[in-house]
């Protein structure tokens, strides 16, 4: 209990400031002791914009002594310098020779491209010379082709068939809108093959560090080959499958070639909600559901249950590796056409605008996904046990701070360098450093 003494005749705005201070001193902790900081970006704060200044895009709590680390700034201060011994930069060795695996949509990729590609020529002291440039360390990015040295083979062709039971999870709840024969009359035939390069991975590596950063592509939480007629998609379509046969083929060459004294990746960043809603949205228009109402608790419990088997199946590749949910931002607006829903018969809509009920199911998945991970999670609900290697999956919370940032968007689903790019650097690195750490003291 707190007991607030005003003195009568004393200036209240002056007290309430003395108070405030008196306050966060009386209640002062260790927050910052050795190799265990604050968790900044999980506190409330605001996302501070600047245009003029990359550098000062950054998420800026109201507590004061818990503020967000600028570890990419250490990071491209040393990057920049031709010598990197004139540089000091002790507090970043954490830094040196790790390896970080995004396996996510196009956000995902739109921050590696961001983080690594351009040339550094058009940045000084944190200001954009040319305002068109898109870069932040310089590095050299490499898309994955299937001639690429690093590229998996053989080609992988189709999933395999869905799990209904998993030896963790149990029962696994079926997809309410798995029914192929709900979407046989209209769904377009397979494009497999066509426009391949829109969905390869990439990775790049900041020399000076030996820092890798491998990207690979993935579909959602979808069992089978639904997405399959898009032009670009590469099989399989299932998270599992594409993890091994797709993203871990990458990931090993990478640390073989780079890291030859280490087996696993140090982080690994998932995630997964555009696809799973634009699905829904597919078969909503096409059978003219209420585009407006939220997702199903059969919908929700399927995504629950699809998430924890996904993120067990990378727990059980990479068991020394920590791991993160990036959360979500949201589309902006109605596009002009929306290429998730391109190509559905139109009944009882009046145009093929992007649907307005994103944000909400958005939403809804964020929540569900925070029984899964995180302090309020239960993962098992039903089981006998909890999955005791989920219990340390880190939720990032990336897309919650660009919430309401749609003005500074690329395009209508993609998030712009200042601040989303920016952002995520800072916030990739502070898990690197958590996720560092805590391997040393194991």
């Amino acid at each position: 209990m707190v007991t607030i003494h005003r003195h009568v005749g004393s200036n209240p705005a002056s007290d309430a400031y003395a108070w405030w201070n008196s306050l966060k001193s009386s209640y002062s902790l260790d927050i910052h002791p050795s190799k265990s900081p604050c968790d900044s970006y999980a506190l409330p704060g605001t996302l501070n914009v600047d245009a003029s200044n990359i550098d000062e895009n950054r998420w800026i709590p109201f507590d004061e002594r818990c503020q967000a680390p600028r570890l990419f700034e250490r990071l491209l201060i040393a990057d920049l310098d031709e010598e990197l011994d004139h540089v000091d930069v002790e507090d970043m060795q954490w830094v040196r020779n790790r390896t970080v695996v995004l396996f996510g949509d196009s956000v995902a990729r739109e921050n590696i491209v961001y983080f690594c590609e351009a040339s550094k020529s058009f940045r000084r002291n944190g200001f954009l010379i040319d305002s068109s440039a898109m870069q932040l360390v310089g590095s050299k990015l490499e898309r994955i082709t299937w001639d690429h040295p690093f590229a998996p083979s053989p080609r992988p062709t189709h999933s395999s068939p869905p799990l209904a039971v998993s030896e963790n999870l149990g029962a696994i709840p079926q997809d309410p809108d798995a029914d192929p024969a709900l979407v046989e009359d209209w769904q377009p035939k397979s494009n497999i093959g066509n426009g391949e390069q829109a969905h390869m991975g990439h990775i790049c590596r900041v020399k000076k560090w030996g820092l890798v950063l491998v990207q690979q592509f993935q579909y959602g939480m979808d069992q089978e080959d639904y997405w399959s007629f898009k032009a670009g998609y590469i099989p399989p379509g299932s998270f599992e499958d594409r993890l091994h046969a797709l993203l871990h083929p990458i990931v090993q060459a990478a640390i073989e070639a780079y890291q030859p004294t280490r087996t696993a990746p140090d982080l690994v960043m998932v995630n997964s909600a555009f696809w799973d809603t634009a699905r829904w949205v597919r078969e909503d228009m096409r059978f003219e559901r209420d585009l407006d109402a939220g997702l199903s608790r059969d919908r929700l419990n399927w995504y629950r249950a699809r998430v924890c088997q996904a993120v067990h199946e990378v727990k059980k590749l990479y068991p020394t590796s920590a791991v993160s949910w990036v959360t979500h931002h949201y589309p902006t607006g109605n596009g002009p056409s929306d290429w998730f829903t391109a190509g559905i018969p139109q009944v009882g809509h009046k145009s093929s605008a992007r649907p307005g009920n994103t944000v909400l199911r958005l939403s809804e998945l964020d929540a569900a996904i925070r029984t899964v991970f995180g302090p309020s999670a239960h993962h098992s609900e039903g089981s006998e046990s909890s999955i005791s290697d989920l219990e340390d999956v880190r939720i990032n919370e990336w897309g919650r701070i660009m919430l309401g940032q749609e003005k500074h968007m690329k395009d209508a689903l993609h998030q712009a360098l200042i601040p989303g790019g920016r952002l995520w650097a800072d916030m990739m690195l502070f898990d690197l450093q958590r996720a560092v750490w805590a391997s040393e003291k194991r």
